[in-house]
């Protein structure tokens, strides 16, 4: 089974840490600088927010690899550890607050559509796992498990996608282009 690159994990990242590391990357703080609009602290938020549930998420990955070594038991917990993960990712999102107001109503519904889509698969890996009762059964789980992670990454790209594309203002599309945390998660 072949595993996307963007079938990871996030973990929390507080909203102080974010804004942070938002200001970090576009060079806010320094002295004389001028301060990050609201659109480059949004899309690094948020893209940072993509990058680290996608590097969290690699044991997943790799557990689902290892099919010699796949068991009920560590199907239960790759599948708990999606779960969890697309939580903390949305929670992570919600930390972000409104997108500005260039782009508000449309980013809104992009990452209401990803959250939904992400709480979807996590439900059906969720159900593949608890059915698992025989070597057959694990055959199957890891099957929908590997369509799941699939979705999901094809869930972030087109939402990445979206938003960068979004009929918003020059400083919008701007900041998706300036940050090195959105180009690194579209090379990878």
């Amino acid at each position: 089974m072949q595993r996307t690159s963007l079938c990871d994990r996030c973990l929390v990242i507080p909203a102080v840490v974010c804004a942070g590391l938002a200001f970090a990357l576009t060079g806010c703080g320094s002295s004389g600088a001028s301060k990050a609009s609201p659109e480059a602290t949004w899309a690094d938020g948020f893209c940072t927010a993509l990058t680290t549930w996608k590097t969290d998420l690699e044991p997943v990955g790799s557990t689902l690899k290892k099919t010699d070594e796949l068991s009920k038991a560590k199907l239960d917990h790759a599948a708990t550890d999606v779960g969890d993960a697309n939580a903390e990712l949305a929670s992570a999102l919600r930390a972000l607050g409104q997108p500005p107001r260039t782009a508000a109503p449309e980013a809104k519904v992009a990452i209401q559509d990803l959250s939904t889509e992400l709480e979807n698969v996590a439900h059906e890996l969720g159900t593949a796992a608890r059915d698992v009762s025989s070597g057959q059964d694990i055959v199957h789980a890891v099957s929908v498990a590997g369509a799941a992670l699939q979705t999901m990454s094809a869930e972030i790209s087109s939402t990445v996608t979206k938003l960068e594309s979004l009929d918003a203002t020059d400083e919008w599309k701007q900041a998706f282009s300036d940050s090195s945390v959105c180009r690194s998660l579209r090379n990878s």
